[in-house]
């Protein structure tokens, strides 16, 4: 079987080929890897940047689908599975007899600026270009894919998801997924499909009648046994599951139809609310039968209406499942903590029916059992290699590690509140509430009381408060010690600041602060006409709202405190064609940091 691999620029596409023989080794066996990029460059003898520049994009997609065939024939008799990674902007066609996997990030969507990748429109800057082609791209991607495999951000080395995804994982996810129409018509009608997702040891499969006719509800019966379903109904007229429902069948009634025409619903749930969370909960607790397993599925509006949700759960956790539901997804945090510890709980591989619903790398490395748990706090998070990142240390401590996005910044202590009820024991805080965090804190080291800034926290049960640190200065300095030029600050800008504002002025005193808002100069600091670095601390949530630099700088460096692959300072590097040090060792330095303080104070 030929795989094709698609996704748009920097989605690590080349670097999921180098895993896959990793994963087909473990289990003694072998794969074919191609990418295409890759295999035009040997052929032509010039880079893709040298073939667009000298030939032209149009000379270019004629060989980029010519070469793809040809690597789709060779060895035809192998029966190695081959995959082979396109180009974002590749259109096929796709050869006969092969199937087309998305590989995803949710930064996708955010726009990625690239210092080696040829524009496709030279009169556009790199984001512009990039964004100019993401909407396209993605209905492409969408229509032409059999399977999609959303990848957390910062994980870039071998993962149990992607074994599962694979089929070569050994041991069984759990958990329910719905079924799409759009999963059934292909693989030759969805069986592959099926069969796939019956290996990854799923516990049940989602039959909605609202989402799938009578026909493909057929379908999926004549492949999969009853015991592996859950019939949910959802339409407002009569579906084949109402004549298909006996003993053996698991179900889910949802209260606002009304009465349930069955004999005792394996599972009652409600997807409609009161304007009060807690009178709805008391009309659903009156309606449901003792003998039923309730499931609330309501819209949350609020961090307190989450935290009321999440003890009506506990109240009764066997009897009960808390599925929080929002407009964008928000609460999909919790439940990528929680779900399995409910005995009904989704994952998705797409969009999936809900937004909230954990991505599979998420619901695979989730924990069943855990007391607390840690996160990194911010707005926005869902760029944040935190994750990733701090990903090992925590479990060594058997805590999961999650992004929670904080969106209302004037209650960060009470939302910190809220978060240490439900079993947040360390927190990595990021913009902007370095100092809500500092403010938060009962004591906070040496360090952070200098700069009046706190990046990370630990709550001491014993004592019954947080204590906070700070590590931007750890991350500076290790920078600081790469890169010799920034010396003690003169000659360069620092461009921004924000929460990590307190931290520079302390490792480079001589440096020039300016304003990014007002693209002058702070009060009382004199304007520098030509600066060596510039210190890029402005992410792109905020840049709308910023100014750009003198367009007569020429600076050597700039040195970006942001990793994000969208960061203006990024385009600013291009546009003054500057030496870039990106702000993932900074990032990096600190997360190490971090982990010092958490075992120092005894997480």
């Amino acid at each position: 079987m030929t795989t094709f691999i698609v996704g748009h620029r920097g989605v690590g596409k080349s670097t999921f080929l180098r895993r896959l023989k990793v994963y087909f080794e473990r289990v003694k066996a072998e794969c074919i890897c191609f990418d295409l990029d890759e295999e035009i460059e040997r052929f032509e003898q010039l880079s893709v940047s040298e073939i667009f520049q000298k030939k032209g994009e149009a000379y270019f997609r004629t060989l980029e689908q010519k070469m793809a065939e040809d690597l789709c024939k060779k060895d035809g008799n192998d029966r190695r599975p081959l995959f082979l990674a396109v180009g974002a902007g590749f259109q096929g066609p796709f050869p006969d007899e092969t199937q087309v996997l998305w590989l995803r990030r949710e930064t996708d969507k955010d726009g990625r600026i690239f210092f080696d990748r040829p524009l496709l429109d030279a009169s556009k800057k790199p984001l512009d270009d990039y964004l100019s082609h993401f909407v396209d791209r993605e209905y492409f991607y969408s229509q032409v894919s059999d399977e999609q495999l959303m990848m957390p951000e910062g994980f870039e080395r071998e993962a149990p998801w992607e074994e599962n995804f694979l089929g070569l994982g050994k041991k069984p996810i759990g958990g329910f997924l719905t079924l799409f129409e759009q999963d059934l018509k292909k693989f030759s009608g969805g069986e592959t499909f099926l069969a796939r997702r019956m290996h990854w040891g799923v516990d049940r499969f989602e039959l909605r009648d609202d989402l799938l006719d009578d026909v493909l509800i057929r379908y999926v019966l004549g492949l999969i046994p009853k015991d592996r379903l859950i019939m949910s109904f959802r339409s407002r007229s009569t579906s084949i599951l109402h004549s298909i429902i006996d003993d053996g069948c698991y179900i889910d009634w949802p209260l606002e139809k009304g009465s349930c025409p069955f004999s005792g619903p394996t599972v009652l749930s409600l997807h409609t609310r009161e304007s009060s969370l807690q009178d709805t909960l008391l009309r659903f607790e009156e309606s449901a039968p003792q003998e039923s397993h309730l499931k609330l599925a309501v819209e949350i509006n609020t961090l307190q209406e989450l935290y009321e949700g999440h003890l009506w759960w506990r109240e009764n956790a066997g009897q009960r499942s808390f599925l929080p539901v929002s407009h964008d997804g928000r609460w999909r945090w919790y439940r990528s903590l929680f779900g399995r510890q409910m005995k009904v709980g989704f994952f998705r591989e797409g969009e999936g029916s809900c937004l909230d619903q954990p991505y599979l790398s998420e619901w695979i490395r989730a924990y069943r059992n855990f007391i607390h748990f840690g996160a990194v706090l911010g707005d926005p998070v869902h760029h944040s290699q935190s994750p990733a990142e701090q990903n090992h240390f925590f479990a060594s401590h058997q805590m999961p590690f999650v992004a929670i996005n904080i969106e209302d910044r004037g209650d960060f202590q009470f939302h910190l509140e809220i978060l240490r009820k439900m079993g947040l024991r360390a927190a990595a805080v990021t913009a902007p509430y370095k100092q809500r965090a500092f403010e938060a804190c009962n004591e906070v080291q040496k360090q952070a009381a200098s700069v009046k800034s706190v990046n990370t926290l630990l709550y001491k049960e014993d004592d019954q408060q947080w204590i906070g640190g700070n590590t931007d200065l750890d991350g500076l300095q290790t920078v600081k010690d790469l890169y010799p030029e920034l010396g003690d600050g003169e000659g360069c800008i620092i461009w921004g600041g924000g929460g990590t504002q307190g931290a520079m002025e302390k490792l480079l005193p001589k440096a020039t602060k300016y304003s990014a808002r007002q693209a002058t100069p702070v009060m009382g600091q004199k304007e520098l006409d030509h600066p060596k670095v510039v210190v890029w601390a402005v992410g792109r949530s905020r840049q709308e709202h910023c100014g750009w630099p003198n367009p007569s700088w020429r600076p050597q460096f700039v040195f970006d405190l942001n990793y994000s692959m969208d960061s203006p300072g990024r385009e600013y590097a291009i546009e003054c064609g500057a030496e870039y040090i990106s702000g993932r060792t900074l990032f990096q330095s600190q997360a190490r940091a971090q982990q010092r303080f958490w075992i120092e104070h005894k997480l």
